[in-house]
This record gives C-alpha cells, structure tokens and sequence, in this order.
C-alpha cells in the first residue's frame, strides 16, 4: 500500500496538522477535480507546501506520471521540460504562475493550469480511500536532471524503482519508521528529498514536518516544536550548522577542552550529556542526520559524532531513485 488510512499525524506545516485520513480525504477532493486519461504526465512547479502533496498523490492515484519542475527554474527551462514532456495539467503556486504562463506560450503547449492556492479552496473533503502500490513497471516519475553533458534529460523511474529504495530503507533497514518525524526541508522536485522526505516516511506511517521556509529560524524553530527525529539535508547544510556551533565551541576554553576530551572518549551518550544544550537546538529529539547530493566534508562528519549524533550518508543518482549505497545505523564509516 502507497498510502493508507492510520491514526497518527501524516503532515504539519506550523500549527497546522494532517491526519492520514485527511491527507485521504484531500487527495480525493484534488483528484475530482482533475479531468485526465491515466498515463498522461502531470507537472508541479511549485515551492513546498501541503497542497504540493495533495497534487502529488492525486495524480499518481488517477495513473499519471508526475514531473515535479524546480520552482526557482527560469522561463527558459521550464519552457523546455514542458515542450518535452507535454503535460495535460501543470499544478503551480499564486507565486510560480506568471513564469508557468510565459513557458507555456514559449513551449507551445495547451495543459490545463491548476493554482494549488485556489485548489485548497475548492477541493471538498471526501472519503477517504487507501492509494494502493501502481503496477511494478508503471512510471510514476518523470524528472529532469542536467547531468553531465546537453540539455536535461528526464529520468524515468517507475514504481518498482521507488518500492526496491523504500523497502531497503524500512524493511532491510529500519531507518525509516512509523514513529519517524521527518523534516521536510530541500526542495521536493529532487529525487533525495522528494523520496526521503515524503515517499517513504508517508510509505512507513511516519509524519512529515516541513519548515516554512530555508531560514535558520524557521528551521530552528521547526525542529524545536515539533520533536523531529530525522533530518535530510545536503552536505552545504551540515557545514554551515556546524561552523555555528564549532565558532561556539571555540570561543571559550573549558568547551574547547570539553569538545576535546569527547573526541577521544567517542561515547555518543556521553556526548549527549556534554553537549546537551547543542542537542536542545535540534529540538531533543534528533536519531540520524542523513546526508546526500555530494560528500560530507569528513570534519564536519567526526565533529558531528563527536558532539553525539550520527550522521548516515548515503551516495546515489536520480537514475537509481536514488541510493545506490548508504550507511547504516551504528555501522557508520567516516569517508565511506
């Protein structure tokens, strides 16, 4: 089963929670609204936000293939996946619609344009009903990466795809879990956190928290209020949160001492208890830091173990959905 009806929460944005059955209920009122033969591709351009998960899953539950787009992609670009894919719907945001209007004259193409702010005013709640696993060779996902050479090409992946990533990550290793309270925080058009952030913690029971925007506050803030045990972030993140707290350290001598005597003892309870008020930043409640997009300066991985958290770092590519290859709980290499 892809998504099904449970008890606890599924989706939070600020104060604002969403049951599974409510995330159902909305997923069935977005798909009413959504007149479209199965197997045509369904574009979204548009920034984080609940609605972006309501149009997800209803396209997928009415057999379409979703291209999520970067909703910070130019005119030019936008023109060029859509020419290339040639959507029957494109779902986009109050924000992304006068760049999706000027790709659409410039491509040449006629989809229907859906704004995600109008869509939650209109899609009435209905019965919720469970979103069962598309056939093993359906394509579920079209997205485009530039690679190495030419223009973007769009990747393939098909159900099977994202099933073999969220069984080894669930099942074969039980990262992620129902009682996973996962920070939604890079943008979902790529594969890394589209799957890490949202597939598999939606596919396991777990609740995904997003933060309202990439500022350290609301990211701060975010982790703070809502208990999150499980972040996903890009190598960049990790090195500027940990030169925050390193400067911090470092500023006085009893920390640098403290910071020392906890890289050689490398208990992580004993880090935890040195270090409880850098764990009180990341809300208390932090399991595993994942890593993924490019490699983890190793110093700031064995900086990171030392001040009590593990970080597991997985390597992959859009064409694998993504890992290829990753870390395991407890097991963790630095470098590997």
């Amino acid at each position: 089963m892809l998504l099904q009806p449970r008890e606890n929460t599924a989706l939070v944005w600020n104060e604002q929670a969403v049951s599974y059955r409510e995330l159902l209920s909305r997923i069935e009122g977005y798909g009413q609204q959504l007149l479209v033969e199965a197997n045509e591709n369904i574009v979204i351009f548009s920034e984080n936000r609940l609605e972006w998960v309501y149009a997800f899953y209803a396209g997928l539950k009415h057999g379409c293939t979703m291209v999520p787009v970067d909703f910070m992609g130019s005119v030019d670009d936008v023109a060029y996946i859509l020419g290339d894919c040639c959507p029957a719907i494109v779902f986009c945001s109050q924000d992304t619609q006068a760049v999706m209007r000027q790709a659409i004259d410039k491509a040449g193409v006629n989809p229907v344009v859906l704004i995600l702010d109008e869509m939650a005013d209109q899609a009435t709640p209905v019965e919720p009903v469970p979103i069962t696993m598309p056939p093993a060779d359906k394509i579920l996902l079209l997205i485009y990466t530039s690679g190495t050479t030419g223009s973007p090409k769009g990747v393939m992946l098909s159900s099977e795809n994202l099933l073999a990533n969220m069984e080894s990550v669930s099942e074969e290793v039980a990262i992620f879990t129902p009682d996973q309270r996962v920070l939604v925080l890079l943008p979902l058009h790529h594969i890394f956190p589209l799957l890490g952030s949202m597939v598999a913690p939606l596919y396991t029971g777990g609740t995904c928290v997003f933060t309202p925007s990439m500022a350290s506050e609301d990211i701060l803030t975010t982790l703070q209020d809502h208990r999150i045990t499980l972040i996903l972030g890009v190598p960049r993140f990790y090195s500027l949160i940990h030169k925050s707290i390193l400067d911090k350290i470092k500023a006085r001598l009893v920390t640098r001492l403290v910071f020392s005597l906890a890289g050689l003892i490398q208990s992580p309870s004993f880090s935890r208890l040195l270090f409880g008020k850098v764990h009180q930043r990341f809300g208390g409640h932090v399991r595993y830091m994942v890593s993924g997009g490019a490699k983890l300066d190793e110093t700031v991985w064995q900086d990171f173990v030392t001040l009590g958290f593990e970080i597991l770092e997985g390597y992959g590519m859009t064409e694998a959905a993504p890992m290829i290859a990753f870390t395991r709980p407890g097991q963790a290499r630095i470098g590997s």
